[in-house]
């Protein structure tokens, strides 16, 4: 045998190793982190556990010094993410005087696997509904970002005796298009291969940095810590059989059902969820007043990136200083419709149309900031009367009704990513509208602006 061909067999078989190990790393335990060396490692002073029907979940409830019976906000964190996220909101928090509760959900942080084998967000729900009551606490206010978002909607839906003051930040659980679910596969089949079995530090350092992108470079201790949390021993069956049983499920409804004051957050950099989202969940929450608030250059963890900035807003919000801001929206029956004029006309509902759609809401601006105008709804303030949509039409999630007349406005990269990820319903040449800090613009599909 030749001094090449030698060369090649051991080339090859170097090469076959090498995939062995791979393969053999990727499907086994030997990257994984056992959940006591987590404990060890990332437990806080103030960590404490609680088991709740089979789970045991990590919680910090911390309350300021020399305040009595100070007001208490409950923090429901995001996928991937665990209560360590909130280090700085529920600090600044603190020393405004709030009591801050905040916990790991099911298979986060250093919260158990589910013992009763469910993993659904049923089960998170159930952690947001009990674990305040178990501390002595019946009513609160709440803050949500991403699933954490889902969740608390839920809950507030289902609870709204419970919550005082709401806020969301980058809320999931908005229905979702192929195009639009943060969950659909990325990348090349063997990318999707390894990524369901393990992320390194440096895809763990590319996913936060691109959903934090003006946060450069992300803290390396950050990235450690997420990066250790998901590698949890054990975890990937049950994080690919919650995935399984994740649902959207009625978010409309749930909104609807929210009754306390709502400010809704959302980074405008987004890579995860598109930003147009917030006035779709502010139209649908029907029964309580509320407001939005866009940062131009935050992504999907605004309260990690630019802290200060977020938790200046959370706190001048729970204290009441944006109720100005607030926009009240009332129910009118169905039926009942909004002419140009603003009179009362009575119309009959079409076949098939949903409670949402024949119901058409007026806004009270009870503050003299204006702030975006919401679809479908009349802004004395502003003057003008934007287009209701059609009766028995239901707004799409990205889309918005026009005000009068597009603007001449150059198309940027998260319009174009918009329009992709919230088609217009329907033929034709069908309006699609994106808002952006105030301003409406208009763009038409299968035509030139």
């Amino acid at each position: 045998m030749s001094g090449i061909a030698k060369l090649g067999v051991v080339v090859a078989a170097l090469g076959a190793l090498a995939l062995g190990t791979g393969w053999y790393l990727l499907n086994s335990s030997a990257l994984e982190m056992p959940l006591e060396e987590l404990e060890a490692k990332y437990k806080l002073p103030e960590s404490k556990w609680i088991d709740l029907d089979g789970i045991r979940v990590h919680y910090v409830d911390q309350s300021p010094a020399n305040v009595t019976d100070p007001p208490v906000v409950v923090l429901s964190h995001a996928s991937f993410m665990s209560l360590r996220s909130w280090d700085s909101l529920a600090a600044a928090l603190l020393a405004k005087g709030w009591r801050v509760i905040r916990f790991d959900y099911l298979n986060a942080g250093l919260t158990s696997y589910d013992g009763k084998g469910i993993n659904d967000m049923g089960r998170n729900v159930m952690i947001l509904t009990e674990l305040p009551g178990k501390l002595g606490v019946t009513r609160f206010d709440l803050v949500g970002t991403s699933s954490g978002g889902q969740v608390a909607f839920m809950f507030a839906g289902q609870h709204p005796e419970r919550v005082k003051r709401f806020v969301l930040i980058n809320s999931g659980g908005m229905p979702r298009t192929a195009q639009s679910n943060p969950n659909r596969a990325r990348g090349s089949w063997l990318d999707q291969y390894v990524n369901a079995r393990y992320r390194s530090v440096g895809q763990w350092q590319k996913d936060l940095g691109g959903n934090m992108p003006s946060l450069k470079p992300v803290p390396a201790d950050l990235v450690q810590l997420v990066y250790d949390m998901n590698r949890r021993a054990g975890g990937r069956p049950v994080a690919a059989a919650y995935l399984r049983n994740f649902k959207t499920g009625d978010t409309a409804t749930y909104l609807a059902a929210v009754k306390a004051p709502t400010m809704i957050l959302q980074g405008m950099s987004n890579p995860t969820l598109v930003h147009t989202e917030a006035e779709v969940q502010s139209y649908w929450m029907t029964g309580a007043p509320s407001m939005i608030r866009k940062y131009p250059k935050l992504g999907h963890y605004p309260y990690m990136e630019s802290p200060d900035e977020v938790a200046t807003d959370v706190i001048a919000f729970l204290s009441g200083q944006y109720d100005g801001e607030l926009r009240q929206k009332e129910f009118r029956q169905p039926g009942q419709v909004q002419t140009d004029r603003g009179e009362q006309a009575q119309q009959q509902p079409r076949p098939g149309q949903g409670d949402l759609a024949a119901q058409r809401l007026l806004e009270r601006p009870a503050g003299q900031r204006q702030v975006l105008p919401q679809a479908g709804v009349t802004d004395p303030a502003a003057g003008q009367l934007p287009r209701q949509p059609p009766p028995g039409r239901a707004l799409h999630p990205g889309q918005a009704v026009a005000a009068a007349g597009p603007t001449r406005r150059r198309r940027s990269a998260s319009d174009r990513r918009d329009h992709r990820a919230y088609p217009q319903r329907g033929g034709g040449r069908g309006v699609v509208v994106g808002v952006e800090m105030g301003q409406l613009h208009q763009r038409r599909r299968g035509g030139r602006r």
